[in-house]
């Protein structure tokens, strides 16, 4: 007679099941926010803006002006967020005026 194992395949794979779960859920609780985190990337939006401002932020909205070297309006940059496979997307859209 084979003695069966204290903890089974099934076990394992139940373990990390859970364990990957729990990963994803605190990652995506830790990444979710947009409060500045992606300030860094308002260049790409509107690559001609020499700096930006920010205009509003409320409800979670952020909207930032883009400005000129001569501080004149370019357009509007703002981020929205959605739910995606791996968890919270936010994209980034540039508004020229």
């Amino acid at each position: 007679m084979n003695p069966s194992p204290r903890f089974g395949i099934k076990t394992l794979v139940w373990g990390v099941a859970i364990l990957g779960l729990v990963g994803a859920g605190v990652y995506g609780q830790l990444s979710q926010g947009l409060g500045g985190e992606f300030t860094s990337l308002l260049p790409k939006a509107m690559p001609a803006a020499t700096s930006f401002k920010a205009v509003k932020s409320s409800s979670g909205v952020y909207l930032y002006a883009g400005l000129n070297a001569d501080g004149q309006d370019l357009g509007y940059v703002t981020a929205a967020t959605s739910q995606g496979y791996g968890g919270p997307m936010v994209v980034l859209v540039g508004l020229d005026s």
